[in-house]
């Protein structure tokens, strides 16, 4: 029996919902009419006859003209509009045709832009003044434009520095004619990143914000609009990697060093050393089959490749093309389809099906650890991001995990010792061990269940494996634009899309380690009270003997598996040979049978009778939704058949069952089939009268040898029921999560076959409910008191669910259903059973294990995130020195160019001290509030708690007490809880 302990909690405060929005939206909707008026009093001209002169107090001119990106403060005319608007010509301006407001343009106004000295006049002007298609965030506009023709400005007076140094990113280097400001550039990256909004649909908005009606549209851009949008986000990927500090420049930058790297992670940094298996780096290696690249035959090269998260495509390729055909073969009964499509994905039209990442414990994508997938998810493309990903690799543990690693991980080294020794990693020095994610491994089949599961093995933590998944839903909406793209652009957009999932991740550090700390010490301290409390009731030589069992395995997996249920012993299939051999063994011994089909393939026949009608009866419910002749046809053709195996049956059981005659309607003495009832009108509907139906009298007629095999064939029947639904609940939620991750957005074909395969499962579930409730209706009634009644609980429809979270349950506190947690079958279950049976603790060495599991895994996770903690402090530490070090490595640069790079390296140094710092006291704040000593090699620069940290500490435990109250963790916990 599994135990619920009872924690004694704090009482909790309570947390209030926001105010409802219906409140305040009905407010605003009594006020329409009253703010509809002041609307259209903007439409209108504000100021009478007599009042309507320039706004400038010294101009005696008509105020005709207004500014919409202005403050409103009166009407202008034309010429004091346009020298107003010398230092911002980009605002829309609106004049009074005296009836409404019409637009108009401040280059119609006059307005000259002068380049090459800011507000200042140039003292050497080109006398030619050029017009100018100029993008910005509130519009597309032409400006005139005059260059500066002074000989010591810029690059020789280049027309592109100009327009650079007037924070306009021109479209061309020679004579360029239309440009796009640097504050649109970076507005349309980060919508692009944050949003996924595309730089067309971005484009497309401009346009409309300039002329809705298209009456004068401005000239299309959208082409230099787009090219300037990939280089912009090149040469900020170059400028937040450092690059433009190099002395060797672009062309001397180390592969992989425009990726941003997890501070949490192990690296090489000055005073970080640790011991034991906290020293571990964490690895997730997925596909990805929605990013997909359609073939064009575009010969388009990134502008930044292998400088950030794509790997170096000529020896990728290389190895790639070097493995040939290979065929992966599915050894593991999962029912992935990693392995199986590993062949079969992809097509002519796609120059890749997919791309293949390997992202850090932390979420973040790992340099050079990206690759696109030419025909599924091959081991040799997996293979080579998987070691460029940990090329660097300086842990003294490496733990990956992959959907497939039970398969994957097979011959792994020798695959690797076939690359170039610049992507062959060490793996003789360290230990490496491979998992399976914690949502997929629920679909594997019982040999994965415990040597891969990231919940069993030691020195895992609270890893889930699945932080890759959800960079791949963050992702996904960017695939309908990067499927479009040429190869090189379709790179550039994806490195730039991981720089900003990467940065925000680290942004985000603080917070996240933070509330995994509060979880880990929280949970730690309840597991580890309800195990101890569930070990009480057991004696203590037991309990050491199944802690030495656990131990024993962590150290070898070899050995016998704690976690491991024993494998069921009794199956309908064993049964049928056990009896069969005592059946010779009787003939034998001169015991004739009573018919020349004996007793237990009587008993046989007549449940695959009973499993025959079931099946039938699913098929004509199918055939009333689905009404096509040529099923309905089949379906006669199945009843006529099953009723003549019932009627040939129904003659054997007059033999075997004399008192059946008592039970069955009368017959008719004129029908061919006079075995069969009058009144049947279906084969589904014929009663088979099989023991259970008849009464205890009736019952006691029978040779009591009869009964006892039936009964274990129904037992037997229970346990392959109840295997085959469980394997049937595997494959279909792999089938539905395949179908979720990998099939949606592939076509309508593709759906229809997965949601066709997603049925055919479903059905197969059903009708394996059907029989194990019959086989346990049958031995209720035939042996009400057998111990089989703990094992074989009441199948209702909702404990027919797989073993994976549903939406919005976590993955360490979900609950499965019985099904999941029933015990294997014992020898003797169809004798009485008492509530003391001494042979039952042995059973429960699985719950013992597991709920060590669940403590240890907490405490670890506790242990890992302090070590985290200070990796990144220290990361953060390393990069404020290391920034201000990069700024002088170039020399003999001009002042102006020296002095950028100079206050750059100062910002970014100044930015990593200050996020330390934050992230520090927000830490060493959740360590006070939870009892927790900071451990002794946190940074001393970084001890001091900042003010206000406190309040936002209660006011988020209020929040989490709040949300544990309502999962119910306040109340009690349940041991019964998968981690």
């Amino acid at each position: 029996m599994l135990f619920r302990p009872q924690l004694a909690l704090q009482p909790l405060i309570s947390y209030k919902s926001p105010r409802p929005q219906l409140d305040i939206l009905k407010q605003w909707e009594a006020k329409r009419n009253e703010c509809l008026d002041e609307l259209h009093r903007h439409d209108g001209y504000l100021l009478s006859s007599d009042d309507s002169f320039c706004g400038r107090v010294d101009c005696n001119n008509v105020g005709s003209v207004r500014c919409v990106d202005c403050m409103p403060s009166g009407y202008f005319c034309e010429s004091c509009t346009a020298s107003m608007h010398t230092l911002e010509p980009f605002h829309r301006v609106e004049h009074w045709t005296g009836t409404f407001w019409a637009k108009t343009s401040l280059q119609h106004l006059g307005l000259v832009v002068n380049l090459g000295h800011g507000s200042d006049t140039c003292p050497s002007p080109m006398c030619i003044v050029r017009d100018m298609q100029v993008i910005d965030t509130n519009g597309i506009f032409v400006v005139r434009v005059r260059f500066c023709n002074c000989p010591k400005v810029g690059s020789g007076g280049a027309h592109h520095i100009q327009l650079l140094r007037n924070l306009w990113f021109p479209c061309t280097v020679k004579t360029p004619s239309s440009a796009v400001t640097f504050r649109c550039l970076d507005s349309v990256c980060r919508l692009n990143n944050q949003g996924k909004l595309t730089g067309y649909d971005f484009y497309q908005s401009l346009m409309q914000s300039m002329d809705s009606a298209e009456l004068d549209p401005p000239k299309k851009r959208y082409d230099e609009f787009m090219r300037m949008i990939r280089v912009w986000k090149h040469l900020t990927l170059l400028k937040r990697g450092g690059i433009g500090m190099l002395a060797g420049g672009v062309d001397s930058a180390p592969k992989g060093s425009c990726a941003i790297e997890c501070p949490a992670c192990p690296r090489e940094i000055p005073q970080v050393s640790v011991t034991s298996w906290l020293d571990s780096e964490f690895v997730m290696l997925d596909a990805n089959f929605r990013l997909k690249l359609k073939q064009r035959n575009l010969h388009d090269p990134p502008l930044g490749g292998a400088l950030a998260y794509f790997v170096d495509q000529d020896p990728y390729m290389a190895h790639v093309n070097s493995a040939g055909q290979q065929t992966e073969i599915n050894v593991c009964d999962s029912g992935l389809h990693a392995i199986d499509h590993a062949n079969t994905r992809g097509g002519s039209a796609y120059a890749a099906s997919g791309i293949g990442a390997c992202q850090c414990r932390h979420m973040l994508v790992k340099s050079l650890g990206v690759g696109d997938l030419q025909k599924g998810e091959k081991y040799s493309n997996m293979d080579f991001i998987f070691s460029s990903a940990i090329r660097d690799l300086c842990a003294k543990r490496l733990v990956v995990s992959y959907d497939i690693a039970c398969q994957w991980h097979k011959n792994l080294r020798t695959r690797l010792l076939s690359m170039t020794p610049e992507y062959t990693p060490e793996f003789d020095t360290r230990q490496v061990d491979f998992v399976i994610p914690k949502f997929h491994i629920g679909a594997h089949g019982s040999s994965c269940q415990t040597k891969f599961s990231l919940n069993y093995r030691p020195h895992m933590g609270r890893t889930d494996g699945e932080n890759i998944e959800r960079g791949w839903a963050w992702l996904n909406p960017a695939s309908l634009s990067t499927r479009e793209m040429g190869p090189g652009a379709r790179q550039d957009a994806l490195d730039d899309q991981w720089s900003f999932w990467n940065w925000r991740i680290v942004v985000s550090l603080g917070n996240t380690l933070g509330r995994r700390f509060e979880d880990a010490v929280y949970y730690a301290k309840q597991q580890r009270f309800a195990h101890t409390q569930f070990t009480s009731t057991f004696k203590a030589r037991q309990v050491s003997r199944w802690t030495s069992m656990v131990q024993e395995w962590y150290a070898d997996p070899s050995a016998t598996d704690p976690f491991q249920e024993p494998e069921q012993v009794v199956s309908v299939t064993q049964v049928r040979r056990e009896l069969a051999q005592e059946e010779e063994k009787e003939l034998s011994l001169g015991v004739m049978p009573l018919h020349e089909v004996s007793l237990s393939q009587f008993l046989v026949n007549g449940l695959e009778l009973e499993e025959a009608q079931r099946s039938l009866e699913a098929q004509v419910e199918a055939k009333k939704a689905d009404k096509v002749t040529t099923l309905s046809v089949s379906i006669d053709e199945k009843e006529v058949a099953l009723r003549r195996k019932i009627t040939i049956w129904f003659s054997i059981q007059r033999i075997y069952m004399p008192c059946i005659d008592e039970v069955r309607p009368t017959v008719r003495d004129d029908d061919d089939d006079n075995e069969l009832p009058a009144n049947t009108t279906s084969a589904v509907d014929m009663a088979l009268f099989l023991p259970e139906a008849l009464s205890p009298e009736q019952r006691a007629t029978l040779d009591e040898k009869l009964l006892v095999k039936y009964r274990r064939l129904r037992l037997a029947q229970a346990d392959d029921a109840m295997a085959t639904m469980k394997r049937h609940l595997r494959k279909g939620s792999t089938l539905f999560r395949h179908k979720k991750d990998h099939t949606a957005g592939t076509g309508v074909a593709a759906n229809t076959r997965i949601q066709t395969s997603i049925a055919k499962q479903q059905s197969k579930t059903m009708l394996d409910a059907g029989r194990y409730r019959a086989a346990r209706s049958a031995l209720a009634e035939l042996c009400p008191d057998g111990k089989w009644k703990k094992r074989l609980q009441q199948l209702e429809d909702k404990h027919i669910r797989p073993p994976v979270r549903e939406q919005g349950e976590s993955e360490g506190r979900r609950k499965l259903t019985w099904i999941w947690r029933m015990r294997p079958a014992l020898d003797d279950e169809l004798e009485p059973g008492d509530d003391e049976d001494e042979d039952e603790e042995d059973e429960l060495q699985d719950d013992n294990a597991e709920s060590l599991a669940r403590a240890e895994r907490w405490e670890e996770e506790v242990r890992l995130l302090k070590v985290e903690m200070i990796r990144t402090l220290r990361f953060f530490q390393f990069k404020s020195v290391e920034w201000l070090n990069r700024s002088h490595q170039r020399s003999c640069l001009p002042p102006d160019i020296a002095a950028g790079i100079l206050a750059y390296a100062h910002k970014q140094s100044f930015q990593c001290d200050q996020m330390a710092r934050k992230f520090s006291s927000h830490w060493l704040t959740l360590f006070a509030h939870n009892a927790v000593k900071a451990p002794s090699s946190w940074p001393a620069t970084y001890r001091t708690i900042k003010a206000g940290g406190t309040q936002i500490v209660r006011r988020r435990r209020r929040q989490q007490a709040y949300l544990r109250l309502q999962r119910g963790d306040g109340e009690e916990s349940e041991m019964d809880v998968d981690n």
